[in-house]
């Protein structure tokens, strides 16, 4: 009998709010907003660009690590790394989940 390896899960959930209160463009949080709210909640994973994977990967151990080591400028770090993965996965919806409901 083989065993499966192994998959990872994240479940991130962010409020409008949040967007609002960053440096994006107005425009930009905007559409950001719009894409994330009217995503299709399709079982299965959002990102669909494969290269985009192991870089949401890293970027969440990343995450974690920071938040475990309270090292210099940590909140910064951590900020910017969120702010990067809700623009992956914003690209990732509009890309792929967005248009395929179309």
């Amino acid at each position: 009998m083989k065993s499966k390896p192994l998959q990872n899960f994240s479940f991130l959930r962010f409020g409008n709010v949040y967007i609002r209160s960053k440096d994006f463009r107005t425009d930009d949080a905007q559409r950001m907003e719009y894409i994330l709210q009217n995503a299709s909640h399709q079982a299965g994973c959002i990102l669909k660009n494969q290269s985009d994977k192991p870089f949401i990967n890293s970027l969440i151990e990343a995450v974690f690590a920071e938040h475990l080591n309270h090292d210099l400028y940590n909140k910064e770090l951590i900020t910017k790394m969120i702010d990067t993965i809700i623009v992956v996965v914003a690209r990732n919806i509009a890309k792929y989940v967005l248009v395929a409901v179309k």
